[in-house]
């Protein structure tokens, strides 16, 4: 009964090298090698980068001029009181001060500082139904942010859902501003026919410009 276990370990010997050394052992199973955790190789130093040699200078790059009150933005402005099609009389800009001009024929809106434009940007007035009203006003109060709701009883054609707008430039106190309007997507044109409730609705990156500028008593013509 003794002698089976001494065959085993005979033929062990003799076929597989059980007791060889590790260079000779047979590979682990998939199974055993999962378990192992191979380190990671330590990674070579990275060489220095080589010192470059000295170059010319180069010329500084102009950086965009920011918005200020009393600065125009860079580039070419629409004058709106300029273009006869847009129906501005002749005399409405002063030569001192400031003036917020908007023509609902060009859907335009043109504010000068001392007879300069400042700043000009297309809009959106009121829809046929609910027109931007026309006539000469100036900027009676100022709201940054301001919620805008409807005065309108719900189902009218007035009534719209409470919305928050980033700045206001009251011109009228029965509720008429110029207003920034993150709901609309295209302005200038055309776009009155689906227009506001009678507001003037201006880019966020024009009105985010005006806001600053157009301090109360700033003069405000809509022809």
């Amino acid at each position: 009964m003794r002698l089976a276990p001494l065959v085993a370990i005979a033929a062990c010997l003799a076929v597989a090298g059980c007791g060889s050394s590790p260079s000779t052992a047979q590979p682990p199973s998939r199974s055993a090698q999962a378990r192992v955790t191979t380190p990671a190789p330590t990674p070579a130093p990275t060489p220095a980068p080589a010192t470059p040699s000295p170059s010319a200078t180069p010329a500084p790059t102009a950086s965009p001029v920011a918005a200020s009150p009393t600065a125009a933005p860079a580039g070419p402005l629409v004058d709106v009181a300029a273009r006869p099609e847009c129906g501005v009389p002749a005399g409405t800009v002063p030569d001192t001060g400031k003036i917020i001009v908007i023509s609902l024929t060009c859907q335009e809106l043109t504010a000068y500082q001392d007879g300069q434009p400042f700043l000009s940007t297309p809009v959106t007035s009121g829809e046929p139904a609910l027109p931007t009203p026309t006539g000469e006003y100036s900027v009676i109060r100022r709201n940054s942010p301001f919620e805008m709701v409807s005065s309108w009883p719900y189902g009218t054609v007035g009534w719209y859902a409470p919305s928050w707008v980033d700045w206001v430039l009251w011109f009228r106190s029965d509720g008429y501003g110029i207003h920034d309007a993150s709901w609309r997507s295209a302005y200038g044109p055309g776009t009155e026919s689906h227009g506001s409730h009678g507001c003037v609705n201006v880019p966020h990156n024009a009105m985010q410009q005006l806001y600053p500028w157009g301090s109360v008593g700033t003069a405000v013509d809509i022809v």
